[in-house]
């Protein structure tokens, strides 16, 4: 018997091709696995829309949704500010702000290797 997740959020977004046919149903399945997602697209092409949908079927969808736009930081701080610390006082990274909820990393490919790194670790590993 399924839960309230049967009714998906990806609904909601409308369109005919045949592309985002395919993508809502994946979209649809991965919001039933705890494993992370990545949503690829042009910019513009409403990836946080779908990361959102995913989010609401999600077993997760009653936690936070954190979004952080990694272009929109410096080199030398997005990583602080996503694992936490820093040259200032300790502080709580987005990582530990999303806690069992849902960190959206915006266009991720713009990160630092180093950033990106550390984000495999975690992906790998469960471990930062």
């Amino acid at each position: 018997m399924k839960d309230e997740r049967s009714k998906s959020s990806l609904d909601e977004i409308i369109g005919d091709t045949p592309q985002l046919k395919q993508m809502l149903s994946v979209g649809n399945e991965s919001g039933w696995y705890d494993a992370p997602v990545l949503v690829l697209g042009e910019a513009g092409s409403g990836k946080q829309l779908i990361a959102r949908a995913v989010h609401r079927i999600s077993a997760r969808r009653h936690e936070s949704f954190v979004t952080v736009n990694c272009p929109g930081l410096g080199e030398n701080s997005l990583g602080p500010y996503i694992f936490g610390g820093g040259d200032e006082v300790e502080k709580p990274g987005q990582l530990e702000v999303a806690n069992k909820g849902i960190l959206f990393l915006n266009e991720i490919a713009l990160t630092p290797l180093a950033v990106q790194s550390k984000l495999l670790r975690l992906l790998e590993r469960r471990e930062i």
